[in-house]
């Protein structure tokens, strides 16, 4: 679900003009002052919630709340939540998210169901338990429009790479879909994961969460080399400027550190690879030196031309991916369990979506299962439901990031619920809904409906 990014400016201006819910605010109260020059300042009076009864005290669930969010989530925008804002913006419309996966809006309001439902059994009060078939469940749900995905079971390629960082010399904007912070905490993450998963230090293959594939006219097969995460940075960082691009990857390739073995390994697949390929060019030249010097000139001139890189993160072997998914699970509960308030609310539930995000234990369709269980969460705890723009954002990309996009995603549902109310129409994230559209209206009233009748009171639904 990669999309370019968008300009919010119409969507600000409108912010400005409405009145939305202090969902968010940490206190509505404050003393107000004037300067001599006239200039307004508020104090905000630090007051306890109301909803905590001591200093140790647990965040409460509020369902009945967040359920009635969703239920006044204006119905014309209702494909927000199953479509992001990028993808709204660049295609307008969800006429081609259909068509590229045929019955996946129908798979993704089920659900939608199957979070209400699940949200309907918890006791008042009662904190949120997720489990490995909660995970389940929705996995074989979300994807059941699939043919090959493996519904429901764990499984993913082995090795598992969940990320791809294209690198060229331009904007690409898949390549903004992550940062420094998220690249440093995915590799403490990985070297976590292989700790749990009882992987030797010295087993520098496994270790290794990034690797730099390469494919260039002379290959027969993509190259891997090894990257460390301050690597991965300088990549990005010179990634317009070809000169100091190649000269960073001449440097990754001249390491003398613990990454040296498996360097090597590349470096003589490369060689390998370019004499059999060019055999023509090598003729002649019998010392190894001089066959180096070919080597390394017709590499760069290749890759000056022809080059094509991307960064995979890799995750660690398929074989543990049940035990780490369950520890990250218990992680998820017991920092619920424990959770004070609303700040931490939002730290626990993107950290851990984002560790999901990473494991990738699924064949596909993992980023709309991990998604709609930040939504389960978000309504126990009496939030409306996120509208994301970029989905993404819970995956690569640093703890305070996230953060600031769940909180954001947050604010505008309430931007969404504040001017339907007024009668205004906002055009969030580059997108505008077109009335005249039958294809959207069919969605919105498909949600709609589902929505309605799995919140209706009792006796309306005998109705």
């Amino acid at each position: 679900m990669f999309g370019s990014a968008t300009n919010k400016s119409q969507a600000l201006e409108l912010r400005e003009e409405v009145v939305t819910p202090a969902l968010l605010s940490e206190d509505p109260h404050s003393d107000r002052e004037e300067t001599s020059t006239g200039e307004k300042i508020h104090h905000r009076k630090v007051e306890r919630a109301a909803v905590f009864s001591g200093s140790e005290s647990r965040l409460d669930t509020h369902v009945s709340e967040g359920l009635a969010r969703l239920r006044n989530y204006p119905e014309q925008e209702l494909p927000r939540l199953l479509v992001d804002g990028t993808l709204l913006c660049r295609e307008q419309g969800v006429d081609a998210y259909e068509q590229r996966e045929p019955g996946c809006l129908k798979t993704l309001i089920n659900g939608w169901q199957f979070i209400i439902q699940k949200l309907k059994e918890l006791k008042p009060g009662a904190v949120p338990e997720v489990d490995l078939q909660f995970l389940l469940d929705l996995h074989r749900i979300v994807a059941g429009h699939t043919s090959n995905c493996f519904k429901g079971e764990l499984y993913c390629p082995m090795p598992a790479a969940n990320f791809f960082i294209p690198l060229t010399h331009y904007d690409h904007p898949d390549f903004w879909y992550c940062d420094k912070e998220g690249i440093l905490e995915a590799d403490e993450l990985h070297q976590k994961h292989c700790d749990l998963a009882g992987i030797a230090k010295d087993d520098m293959a496994s270790r290794v969460p990034f690797y730099l594939y390469i494919r260039a006219r002379s290959l027969s097969f993509p190259a891997c080399l090894p990257l460390e995460a301050d690597r991965v940075l300088k990549l990005l960082e010179c990634h317009s400027e070809p000169e100091a691009f190649y000269t960073t990857l001449h440097e990754q390739l001249s390491l003398k550190n613990d990454l040296k073995p498996l360097v090597q390994l590349f470096y003589n697949c490369m060689f390998k690879a370019y004499k059999a390929g060019n055999k023509k060019v090598f003729e002649g030249i019998t010392d190894k030196k001089g066959q180096l010097i070919v080597f390394f000139k017709m590499f760069y001139e290749e890759a000056r031309k022809s080059f094509s890189r991307v960064i995979h993160r890799y995750t660690v072997p398929t074989t543990v991916s049940e035990k780490l998914v369950k520890h990250t699970l218990e992680s998820l509960n017991n920092s619920l369990s424990k959770c004070i308030d609303k700040e931490e609310l939002f730290s626990i539930i993107t950290s851990h979506v984002a560790e999901l995000e990473q494991l990738h234990s699924f064949k596909s369709v993992n980023g709309r299962t991990y998604t709609l269980l930040m939504q389960y969460l978000l309504m126990a705890y009496g939030f409306p439901p996120a509208t994301l723009e970029m989905p993404e954002m819970f995956s690569m990309f640093g703890k305070a990031r996230m953060i600031e996009a769940l909180k954001e995603g947050l604010r505008d549902s309430q931007l969404l619920e504040a001017n339907a109310e007024s009668g205004l129409k906002v055009q969030l994230h580059g997108y505008l809904y077109d009335r005249n559209d039958s294809n959207y209206g069919g969605v919105c009233r498909e949600m709609k409906n589902m929505i309605d009748t799995e919140t209706a009171e009792p006796k309306q639904r005998e109705q």
